[in-house]
């Protein structure tokens, strides 16, 4: 299986997951391939075929975001161990086998797992909750052992099986041993067979007798040795210093490792190391295999997978360089999604500083920017180098992680140079990126901004109206003003170096923004701005810039402490989350109460405002209907092509609705969808097709909806799948008509075959004639008009042959 390509057309109704090829957490070399983990997601690269295998989610796997894989090197079968506690088992002919039995479990118990181990026909799972052994001739579950304490690994010799819980006092661990077949069901049946510190990790055999084993104990290189009645020696390598995140063997069975400052080592007794070699700077902190020994070792960091030589004298011989697949994104948490100059591209991002997104609430100091961008039929991935810190917290992430920007939050394109990035730190203020490069720092010296608890510049929101004002809102202590904004004409300078604060402008909007999670939205569609924070039960506030974006001397603006519905009752959410403009010009806000619309926004600083709770007839001849969605959180929105509403959640999946929201048109969830969670965290719809992006906290997702962009005329209509094949029995999909056109599908006589009215540019056909039955092979026109006029059909009257469909049964 080849990696699918982004710009790949994907049949409307279906999903499409990305990969993710960014952090790598497992490398196995088994000889035949290499299996890795990265950003959650599961490859193989076989070596005989020099192809890269990706496994999806929900198809080629059963679940999503990955913990670690294990590898049978005797059964050539590999564990893939979840975040919920499911499992998966490659076998060898390349099956998949689902063992769920610990993620079904009804015990009340964390269900994390920490370690997979084999030994002949058992493999022992080590979990938050005790000790799982599955016979693997059967792959069932053999014995349990619900302990209600967190074993961090499993040591398994011929005689004894031994456990780490992870619980220390004043950091001590015990270490507990039970014999090989006694009941394991009872905690009580182990004994302490050693206290020690430092928790151990992983533990490799390094003899065929099993009996001693590399260990690692927190980040650095070990031995035990489990004698014949089960008591033990612990010792710490003489390489103690040298820090490790993995141990790995070759096909000698030798225990091998590198160090986080680049040092290839293997084990070669009870508490030695030996040093093979020292590899360049660029290799340091990289993941490492090496079942061929050296002539053949395979580095991971988040440039790739590569293949390399290593001679004695420790000089390298590239055999495959990194790369990154041209499809995927570089990290799983798409908490933030932001549209770009060009309408085929966005950006995707992870988020640092906030208080209300489902990825946690936290300052993230430490959190690195992760951004890409999507579109056009590559994912480029951006990583921006070069930051500087003037904060405590923005100068220790720098001198620990590298000179990145850390604890982003949102970030806007210049609409004048498509290279410039305006990126917010929760730590730093704001960075001016070009290309990979930071440029520039936006503080409290060149702008007026205030230290955040004499701490940190904590920006949250970025943006540029439609005049190309740059607007900036960070945290501030009351009363210091939060937003500030860049006249249009100082942000179009080529060389931003010489701002300086006198140069910004700081409105005077009622000193009510100031926390986190600021949001900040200007109507394109008024001469409206509203704005949001994360601070509860304050309302939103609204702006009128009466028509001039460049002079806010003028503007007008209220706090919407408890806005009036349309029924006269008031509505005070804990918080409001996000917000959006329609297509009407209508607003749109999300709160932790479900959703509600401003129809005409240039009222809402005046005192007959009033919002519009949005009601669901419940169609079952009570005539009461129910407020939208008024029992979730609502994370993001997004406007599709028809202008229907696509709602993100925070626990209940991703809704469309129609235009008013009085309808639910769709409800995705992860019974009925690819979706990892029913925790949605970023939408983008796409303003140039009909794909849907979504995020989740474990990857990109992209829904071909029945919506595409409209056009002006037929002279780029265009169906697919085409030509239909006999295997196909999905939705056929006719793009780019115009805006509501009637559509009729006809056979080689211009028989009526299928008649339907497009959503927005776009129509669907099953494939199927009037009565419901599969239509012929042949060919088949598209005929399209602008209005639909009579209903009946007489020769070609109802518009112009705009495509051709061949079908293949």
């Amino acid at each position: 299986m080849a990696l699918l390509p982004v710009h790949a057309q994907i049949a409307t109704g279906s999903w499409r997951q990305y990969p993710v090829h960014g952090e790598f957490s497992d490398l196995i070399d088994t000889g035949k391939g290499v299996w890795y983990v990265t950003g959650g997601c599961l490859y193989y690269y076989d070596k005989k075929d020099d192809e890269t295998r990706f496994y999806e989610g929900g198809k080629e796997l059963s679940d999503f975001t990955i913990r670690f894989v294990r590898y049978n090197s005797e059964r050539d079968m590999l564990a893939v161990a979840y975040s919920n506690g499911n499992i998966d088992m490659i076998l060898p002919d390349g099956s998949r086998v689902n063992l769920p039995e610990i993620k079904d479990a009804t015990a009340n118990v964390e269900k994390s797992l920490n370690d997979i181990v084999f030994d002949g026909n058992d493999m022992f799972v080590a979990t938050a909750f005790g000790l799982v052994i599955y016979d693997l001739d059967r792959l069932e579950v053999r014995e349990s052992g619900i302990y209600n304490r967190d074993i961090s690994t499993v040591i398994v010799t011929p005689r004894h099986i031994l456990l780490a819980p992870s619980a220390h006092v004043e950091w001590k661990y015990k270490l507990m041993c039970i014999e090989r077949g006694r009941p394991i069901n009872n905690y009580d049946n182990y004994r302490v067979t050693a206290e020690y510190y430092d928790l151990f990790r992983q533990a490799v055999p390094m003899n065929e007798e099993r009996t001693l084993f590399a260990t690692i104990r927190y980040n650095h290189a070990g031995t035990i040795e489990v004698r014949d009645d089960g008591s033990v020696m612990i010792q710490d390598s003489d390489t103690r210093d040298y820090k490790l995140s993995a141990i790995t063997t070759d096909k000698d069975g030798v225990a091998c490792f590198i160090s986080d400052d680049g040092r290839i080592c293997h084990f070669t007794g009870h508490n030695s190391v030996a040093v093979d070699m020292s590899l360049p700077t660029e290799f340091k902190g990289n993941l490492f295999a090496a079942y061929d020994g050296l002539s053949s070792i395979w580095l991971a960091d988040d440039r790739g997978l590569g293949n390399y030589s290593v001679a004695s004298d420790g000089s390298v011989t590239v055999l495959r360089d990194k790369s990154v697949p041209s499809d995927a994104i570089t990290f799983n948490e798409v908490c933030n999604m932001f549209p770009s100059n060009d309408p085929s591209r966005f950006y995707i991002a992870n988020l640092g500083m906030n208080q209300i997104h489902p990825v946690g609430s936290s300052e993230f100091y430490t959190k690195r920017l992760y951004l890409n961008m999507v579109g056009k039929g590559v994912v480029s991935n951006i990583n921006p180098t070069g930051a500087t810190g003037n904060t405590s917290p923005g100068n220790n992430a720098i001198n620990r992680g590298g000179d990145y920007i850390y604890s982003p939050t949102q970030i806007a394109e210049d609409p004048d140079y498509p290279e410039r990035l305006f990126i917010g730190s929760g730590n730093e203020g704001l960075y001016v990126v070009e290309g990979d490069k930071v440029v520039l720092k936006i503080d409290g010296n060149n702008a007026p901004m205030k230290l955040y608890g004499n701490y940190y510049w904590g920006t949250m929101a970025v943006t540029i109206d439609s005049e190309g004002n740059l607007w900036v809102a960070s945290m501030t202590a009351l009363p210091d003003k939060s937003i500030i904004m860049l006249p249009a004409a100082k942000r179009r300078a080529a060389d931003l170096s010489g701002l300086k604060s006198d140069d910004w402008i700081v409105p005077d909007y009622a000193d009510f923004i100031h926390s986190r999670d600021i949001k900040l939205l200007f109507c394109r569609r008024s001469s409206m701005l509203f704005a949001i924070d994360s601070d509860n039960n304050r309302g939103f506030l609204a702006v009128d810039r009466r028509g001039t974006p460049g002079n806010v001397s003028d503007d007008i603006a209220l706090v919407n402490s408890e806005p009036i519905d349309q029924d006269g009752k008031s509505f005070k959410p804990m918080l409001w989350t996000c917000m959006i403009e329609d297509k009407r010009g209508h607003v749109w806000m999300g709160s932790t109460s479900g959703v509600i619309s401003i129809t005409n926004p240039s009222k809402a600083c005046d005192s007959d405002f009033r919002i519009n709770r949005i009601k669901v007839p419940r169609n079952d001849g009570s005539g009461l209907a129910d407020y939208l969605l008024e029992s979730d959180k609502i994370v993001a929105m997004a406007v599709d092509n028809s202008n229907r509403k696509w709602i993100a959640t925070a626990a209940s999946g991703l809704f469309l609705v129609s235009e008013d929201g009085d309808r639910i048109i769709s409800h995705f969830t992860t019974t009925n969808s690819p979706l990892p969670s029913n925790t949605i965290t970023a939408l983008h719809a796409d303003p140039t097709g009909n794909s849907i992006f979504v995020g989740t906290l474990a990857g990109l997702y992209e829904y071909s909806s029945s919506s595409g962009p409209t056009k002006d005329d037929y002279s780029e209509v265009y169906a697919y799948p085409n030509p239909v094949t006999p295997d196909y029995s999905g939705w056929i999909t006719i793009a780019g008509l115009m805006e509501n056109s009637l559509v009729k599908i006809v056979d080689s006589s211009m028989n009526l075959v299928y008649q339907t009215t497009s959503e927005g540019g776009t129509a669907l056909w099953d494939g199927c004639s009037m009565n419901g039955s599969r239509v012929r092979s042949g060919v088949y026109y598209v005929l399209a008009s602008s209005s639909q006029g009579d209903s009946s059909y007489s020769s070609t009257s109802a518009g112009d042959v705009v495509a051709k469909i061949m079908v293949v049964n």
